[in-house]
């Protein structure tokens, strides 16, 4: 197997959401409660900042671009959340 070079660690830190404190515009929001809400907030900014890479640096990093088959891409659940879940509710 070739060896792949690695990112910089600052490259890979900019995805480790884990350890992310409560926002300072939040601070009356207690800790339980942050650690269920970052998980989502978290998942949406590591997708949005690995979207914005460009294709070498995705590589290169090791991360994935979570988009649908080339076939797939005009189909409108993949980019309207209520049609995927829901399709009755899309449509109101």
């Amino acid at each position: 197997m070739p060896h792949r070079p690695r990112g910089q660690q600052g490259d890979r830190d900019v995805l480790d959401l884990r350890s992310l404190a409560v926002p300072p515009l939040t601070p009356w929001l207690p800790e339980s409660v942050w650690r269920v809400v970052r998980i989502p907030l978290t998942r949406s900014a590591v997708w949005l900042t690995v979207g914005l890479y460009d294709p070498p640096v995705r590589e290169l990093l090791g991360p994935l671009r979570n988009l649908p088959p080339p076939d797939r891409r005009d189909l409108p659940q993949h980019y309207n959340p209520l049609r995927a879940t829901a399709p009755g509710l899309a449509e109101k």
